[in-house]
């Protein structure tokens, strides 16, 4: 008897154990597959899906691996990620809070020339957050992100405009009423030559949401967007380099906001250019003076100043823009830099 039950004691933990491990290596297996049903049924427009899913129960965290987000009927891919690692923000824990942090690795986003593709209903997004991440968000960092805007389907992946290597985070991603700000800090670079700063805040508890960006971009080549704009105007840079200074601000009304830009060493004459109607040759006379009368003779560089509003329609303030250029290249030079204009409660 003695010996049974010894062996009992030795067995009934050690199978348990046995289970315990089985368990533990099914588990992420059972969840990926659950996870990826619904991802591919929550939408009637697109469906994610994800090769791949990781836990770590001892520091509290899961992993996704190789996500992709694609069109239902066309499958174009708009979406991709390499890694997700959503963890237990333990600095919040001590402050009596639960809630993660989340880290994606290598975001691609497609931003598609009809964004209406991607719609769907408020409560879908919101199940899609409940499902994948069922505990408040503190921050989200990104790294090696990229943004790519497309244009049309003929123009090639090189030729396409796009932010690429962004860095940052986002803080307070979900927001309460006591805290209703959540913020973002984000570093890129735009189409692989201009370092590009977005700073910003938004308040989701205000109706309609409220937001407000600042935008730093400096010494983006400006022959880089030649393949972009030959589709829109008979218009190429032969030379220039572009400091861009901007902010907006959203209300009841709409967005407001400003530009300033800074162009040193233009050049757009090309001797081969096609001019295409009174617009088209408009805008190319318009760039030649402001390279032959603009022009600071000292440091070689254009700048203006451009006020604009969005209420359904784009309005900039063209006259103000040309007073702003002639003031900089005769008299008042604009100082470079934000002007700290734009701000949630201000």
């Amino acid at each position: 008897m003695n010996s049974i039950y010894k062996k009992k004691k030795v067995l009934i933990p050690a199978t348990f154990l046995v289970v315990l491990i089985a368990f533990r290596m099914l588990l992420p297996m059972i969840l990926l597959h659950q996870a990826n049903k619904y991802l591919s049924e929550f939408s009637p427009t697109y469906y994610l899906h994800m090769e791949d899913l990781d836990l770590s129960i001892i520091r509290g965290a899961y992993r996704f691996e190789e996500v992709t987000g694609k069109l239902k009927g066309d499958e174009k891919t708009f979406l991709s990620i390499k890694s997700v690692d959503v963890s237990i923000a333990w600095r919040e824990v001590f402050r009596g809070r639960i809630v993660t942090d989340i880290v994606t690795d290598k975001l691609d986003f497609l931003f598609l020339k009809d964004m209406s593709k991607l719609s769907s209903p408020k409560e879908e997004a919101k199940d899609v957050k409940n499902t994948l991440f069922p505990v408040s968000v503190d921050s989200v960092d990104l790294r090696r992100a990229q943004i790519v805007f497309e244009e049309y389907p003929s123009l090639d992946e090189t030729s396409r405009l796009k932010i690429e290597n962004i860095n940052g985070q986002i803080t307070n991603v979900t927001p309460t009423k006591k805290h209703q700000v959540s913020a973002f800090n984000l570093s890129g670079s735009l189409q692989g030559s201009a370092p590009t700063h977005f700073i910003g805040e938004l308040n989701m508890f205000k109706k309609p949401l409220r937001w407000d960006v600042d935008v730093e971009m400096k010494n983006f080549d400006l022959s880089k967007l030649n393949p972009v704009l030959i589709r829109k105007l008979p218009l190429t840079f032969t030379k220039g380099k572009l400091d861009l200074y901007a902010e907006a601000q959203n209300d009841d009304k709409g967005i407001k906001g400003y530009i300033k830009p800074f162009i040193t060493d233009i050049d757009v004459i090309a001797n081969k250019e096609h001019f295409k109607g009174v617009k088209h040759f408009g805008i190319e006379i318009l760039t030649a003076l402001g390279n032959l009368i603009l022009r600071d003779s000292k440091n070689k560089t254009v700048a203006t100043y451009v006020d604009f509003t969005y209420n359904g329609t784009f309005n900039v303030n063209t006259g103000q823009g040309i007073s702003k250029a002639i003031e900089n290249g005769f008299s008042k030079k604009i100082p470079a830099g934000l002007e700290n204009k734009y701000q949630l409660g201000k």
